[in-house]
């Protein structure tokens, strides 16, 4: 786990001027090491820089490197192979390839083996070795074979080629900018900042933000000329130029199969996945939500911990609240109780909020749909105190297995669309029991998603052209479910939730390992019929009946749902008024050109006054604020 950032012009010499100083603003990342790899035509030389370990204090610093066509950097959180053998960059003992990584290969062990079959020989007991050795032996073609998390940059000498890759879902993030045929690339967009000649917003996905709550489903990001590579692709730069490949993508089978044998087959998927995630040279916690995911993990762990009479102790973190109606401290407590495993309590406090904002900003880079994501900070912060370096987390459960409300009005259009009212109208009547929900509510969603067109177009009265069309930015599916499915996973809002778990955790120096996201987990997942999804008025119901055995009854019988939350909007009426208030009263259509700025005014003191529900929305929009103050410093 580490930050990675590069330079890159293959055909003539980039000055390195700014380039360490841009590269220091990763330095939370990893904390354990620095290095760097510089080539000039036919030549190759390492650097350090003022982290580097003391065994390399001989090299030139990086400072003294004037100019280069290809520069790769590299922070350090040691996880794997704590040894300076798992210095980075690193290259292959032909010294064709050498990559900077950041990520963790979970199957590394499995691969070395692989490895060592076809004549390879290894050095170090690092997932870096084997991942390149896997490189060089299946070039891009490995990247399928990759069990795990990471955004890399590996440097062919031989073709004169840099490849750029992310892992499949986008748990690593890897953006950079082409300013005067040079390619930049890092980590973390801030990198990229210094060399932009201008800082402009990109109003398309500031709009998008704002009206569709989505920021890190498109290539673009807010920042006017910083991409993202995209998940499941990687890009090559040469001397013809750059272009992007798409290496992997969903399957599209379709499995029949009973809930006995789909129990059976998620248990050892799902223990698998676990156990590869606990593969680590530093203790490892979980952070514990009270919900199905996470007390699934931490009771698949206190097995794993059993079948192997292991001494650690593997501690819990969680967030909880005053506010009682927001607190899932008694589903905690019950797991703790089951377990005996150490917990630690966090009360996330929103008087906090506006001195850590600036924070949070600055490592997010981006505006965040909601303070799920101060509490998360919180944790992570806490978490830092302690031995803990890495964590297990629930991200993914409720996008492959259906645990959103909206999916039950995705199943109801299917159903509706394969002309089966009957089960539409049962399986609707079940949720709003359940959820004490408007029945009317409930079948207005259904109709809209069953009749609804793409892309869509409606008036959005606080922009000034009054009118949004909706982009049509990702792949739509035939049935109604999957579709809703595949958009969680890949388009919103799966995305933001790995940008929110990968900058709080590295903000501090964690690593953050996410199980369901298990590649091999997701392919099984997204096959099963519905049915084994969603049950009645059970969501997830494969995952829940497979827990059900591990897990307090207290769980696996919620009806609730309440995910990573916060008392958000009680504290957005109540403490963080005068904050929301300095926003609106402020000048927004001099920031922000394309809003209705009177309107938007009117709708805020609309909310203030209680006759308006949009928390969210006036949040988005002064979270937007904060973002813009804080990056153009106005």
């Amino acid at each position: 786990m580490c930050g990675i950032s590069g330079v890159a012009n293959l055909v003539r010499e980039t000055s390195l001027s700014g380039y360490y100083a841009a590269h220091l603003r990763l330095r939370h990342r990893g904390r354990d090491d620095e290095g760097f790899f510089v080539a000039r035509g036919d030549t190759g030389e390492f650097y350090r820089g003022d982290d580097t370990i003391p065994e390399l204090g001989t090299l030139s610093h990086i400072r003294t490197a004037e100019a280069a066509n290809v520069v790769l950097g590299y922070r350090r959180l040691s996880i794997i192979d704590l040894s300076p053998g798992g210095h980075q960059p690193m290259s292959s003992p032909d010294r064709r390839y050498t990559m900077v990584y950041n990520g963790e290969i979970f199957n590394y062990i499995e691969l070395r083996r692989e490895l060592r079959r076809l004549g390879h020989r290894f050095h170090t007991q690092s997932d870096t070795e084997v991942l390149l050795a896997a490189f060089s032996e299946w070039n891009t073609d490995c990247f399928t074979r990759l069990n795990g998390m990471w955004a890399l940059a590996i440097y062919d000498a031989q073709e004169r080629k840099l490849i750029l890759s992310r892992d499949r879902f986008g748990i690593k993030p890897l953006f950079y900018s082409l300013v005067g045929g040079t390619l930049y690339f890092g980590s973390e967009a801030k990198v990229l900042l210094p060399f932009l000649p201008t800082l402009k917003m990109n109003e398309a996905r500031v709009i998008e933000y704002l009206v569709e709550n989505v920021t890190d489903h498109h290539a673009e990001t807010m920042f006017d000329g910083v991409y993202q590579v995209l998940p499941a692709h990687y890009v090559a730069l040469d001397r013809a130029g750059l272009r992007d490949y798409t290496y992997w993508q969903l399957p599209e089978r379709k499995l029949d199969i009973g809930l006995t044998e789909a129990i059976e087959q998620l248990d050892e998927l799902l223990t698998s996945a676990v156990a590869l995630r606990l593969r680590s040279d530093v203790p490892i916690g979980s952070s514990l939500s009270g919900g199905l995911d996470s007390t699934t993990i931490v009771c698949i762990v206190r097995r794993l911990l059993e079948d192997q009479a292991a001494s650690n102790t593997f501690d819990f973190f969680s967030a909880v609240f005053h506010e009682q109606e927001f607190s899932e401290r008694r589903y905690i407590e019950d797991t703790v109780a089951q377990t005996g495993l150490p917990i630690h309590w966090i009360y996330p406090a929103p008087r906090r909020l506006a001195t850590t904002l600036p924070q949070i900003l600055y490592h997010q880079e981006f505006p965040f749909r909601s303070l799920a994501v101060y509490s998360q900070w919180e944790i992570m912060r806490h978490v830092s105190q302690t031995p803990i370096v890495v964590l297990l987390n629930g991200q993914g459960s409720d996008e492959i297995f259906a645990g959103y409300t909206a999916h039950y009005y995705a199943l109801a259009a299917e159903y509706l669309r394969r002309l089966r009212p009957g089960r539409a109208q049962r399986l609707l009547n079940a949720f709003v029991r359940a959820r004490r929900v408007s029945k009317w509510r409930a079948w207005a969603a259904v109709l809209n998603l069953l009749l609804r067109p793409a892309p869509r177009c409606r008036p959005v009265p606080y922009l000034k052209q009054h009118r949004y069309c909706s982009p049509d930015g990702w792949s739509r599916q035939k049935d109604i479910f999957r579709d809703a499915l595949v958009r969680n996973l890949t388009f919103s809002a799966l995305p933001e939730y790995l940008r929110y778990e990968d900058r709080n955790s590295m903000a501090f120096t964690l690593e953050s390992r996410l199980p369901f996201m298990d590649y091999r987990l997701v392919e099984w997942a997204m096959s099963l019929p519905a049915r084994l999804k969603i049950e009645g008025t059970s969501t997830k119901h494969v995952l829940r009946e497979m827990a059900r055995p591990l897990i307090p009854q207290s769980v696996t019988d919620r009806q609730d749902k309440m995910g990573f939350v916060s008392p958000q909007e009680r504290w957005q009426r109540e403490i963080l008024a005068p904050m929301l208030d300095d926003v609106f009263e402020s000048d927004l259509q001099a920031t922000f050109p394309f809003l209705a700025g009177e309107k938007v005014k009117e709708m805020y003191w609309t909310y203030r006054a209680g006759r308006s529900d949009q928390w969210s929305w006036v949040w988005r929009m002064a979270c937007l604020f904060w973002w813009h103050r804080y990056w153009w410093k106005e």
